[in-house]
């Protein structure tokens, strides 16, 4: 994890987080992190093949992030 400066011009890192089994701990870690580093925005990247289609991974990273946004 990442956290940008007051710009949003660059980043710096903060800690590796390590996702758990237990999908809610995962986001009450995250929502911890976030209130205590004052976050706005969280930013998820999108895993694609070099190719730009979806990998096996892409559905799972994006309903993990849409349950960030909820």
């Amino acid at each position: 994890m990442a956290v940008s400066d007051e710009l949003g011009l660059t980043a710096q890192p903060v800690l590796t987080l390590e996702r758990r089994h237990n999908r809610r701990e995962d986001l009450r870690r995250l929502g911890r992190l976030a209130r205590k580093f004052g976050v706005v925005g969280i930013v998820v990247g999108n895993p694609l093949h070099l190719s730009g289609d979806a990998s096996p991974q892409t559905e799972k990273t994006q309903a993990f992030a849409a349950e960030l946004g909820s």
